[in-house]
C-alpha cells in the first residue's frame, strides 16, 4: 500500500500498515496503543515507525501544564530560528557543554510546570523505564561532565508565515553527530516522544516520511551536521503519513525518518507540545531534548 499523503486518523490506525518507497527506505509501520509507555517501547524496540497514544494526558493535567507554561517568566523565543516560544534547552546546534549549561538553568521551572516527581509526565517516564528494563534496556538521561541533562522541553508555535510548513522537513539523527564528544553521538537509533497539551487536528499536523536518509544523502545536500532542512522536492518524492493530533494525544516516532510539521489551516498559534528524544546506545537508551 502506498502512503503518499495518507491521512492517519488517531482513532482509526492500521497497526500493520507497511510500505517501501525506494532502496533507501525501510518497512514503515504505524500503531495505535493504549498509553505512552507502550507506544514508546514499540517504536524503540519493535520496528514501529509511528506509535500513537490518543488521550494520553487527561484534560485537567494538560490544562494545568498549559496554564503554567503561559504564566511562566522563563518562556523565550526558540533558539533555533523556528518561529515559536519555548522553555527548555535543545541539543540542536550546540556543543555538549553549552547545552548542559542551558539545560541546568531551566530544570527547576520545567519540573514545576510538569508537576514534579509525582506529576503525570515523570510517572509516565518511569513507566517507560520499567517496560524497557523488562526488555533488557536501561533508560537514563544523557550525561555531560557527570551531570544529567534535563530531557524535556515545551514548545509553543507562533508561526504567522504563509509557508505550508510550520517546521520544515528534517531528520533528527544528523544533529546527534554535531559534537562527537557528547555521548548521544554514539546512538544507533533516534526517536522522539511528543505530547500535546493543546492541539487541533486541522493544523500543526506531524507528517512523517517513509524515507530514512543516510550520511551520503545529507552530505549531498550540505546538511551533514543538522539534517535540516530537506527540500519540498525531497519530502514530496516519498510516501508519508499525516498524523492529526488532539489536545492530550501523544505520538512516538522514529525521527531518523524525514518529518515536518504542516501548517494546515493555519490555526497553530496556541499549539503546545512537550518534547523528549530517545536514542539507543548498546543496551542503554538515552534521553535528551
Amino acid at each position: 500500500m502506498k502512503l503518499r499523503d495518507k491521512f492517519v486518523a488517531v482513532a482509526d490506525v492500521n497497526p500493520v500498515l507497511a510500505a517501501k518507497s525506494s532502496p533507501a527506505s525501510v518497512d514503515f509501520r504505524i500503531g495505535q496503543y493504549n498509553d505512552i509507555a507502550e507506544a514508546t517501547e514499540r517504536v524503540l524496540l519493535d520496528g514501529v515507525a509511528v506509535g500513537i497514544a490518543g488521550g494520553a494526558w487527561p484534560t485537567e493535567y494538560a490544562r494545568e501544564v498549559e496554564e503554567r507554561f503561559l504564566a511562566s517568566d522563563r518562556v523565550a523565543d526558540r533558539a533555533d530560528g523556528v518561529p515559536g516560544r519555548e522553555i527548555g534547552a535543545t541539543q540542536f546546534g550546540k556543543r555538549a557543554a553549552a547545552y548542559a549549561c542551558k539545560s541546568a538553568g531551566v530544570q527547576a521551572e520545567l519540573d514545576r510546570i510538569l508537576g514534579g516527581y509525582n506529576g503525570l509526565y515523570r510517572n509516565q517516564i518511569r513507566t517507560i523505564a520499567n517496560r524497557l528494563q523488562l526488555r533488557g534496556y536501561r533508560l537514563r538521561p544523557a550525561i555531560v561532565d557527570g551531570e544529567a541533562i534535563t530531557p524535556v522541553r515545551l514548545v509553543n508555535w507562533t508561526d504567522t508565515a504563509q509557508d505550508k510548513y510550520v517546521l520544515r522537513p528534517h531528520d533528527d539523527f544528523a544533529q546527534t553527530r554535531f559534537d562527537p564528544a557528547f555521548e548521544v553521538s554514539e546512538i544507533q537509533l533516534v526517536a522522539a516522544l511528543n505530547i500535546y497539551p493543546r492541539s487541533v487536528r486541522t493544523a500543526g499536523q506531524l507528517a512523517v516520511s517513509t524515507w530514512r536518509p543516510d550520511d551520503s544523502d545529507r552530505e549531498s545536500r550540505g546538511i551533514t551536521e543538522t539534517g535540516y532542512p530537506y527540500s519540498d522536492a525531497d519530502f514530496e518524492a516519498h510516501p508519508r503519513v499525516i498524523v492529526p493530533l488532539d489536545s492530550g494525544d501523544a505520538v512516538a516516532a522514529r525521527t531518523q525518518h524525514v518529518h515536518c510539521v504542516l501548517r494546515g489551516d493555519g490555526n497553530v498559534a496556541n499549539r503546545l507540545l512537550v518534547n523528549t528524544f530517545f536514542g539507543i546506545r548498546g543496551k542503554e537508551i538515552l534521553m535528551w531534548a
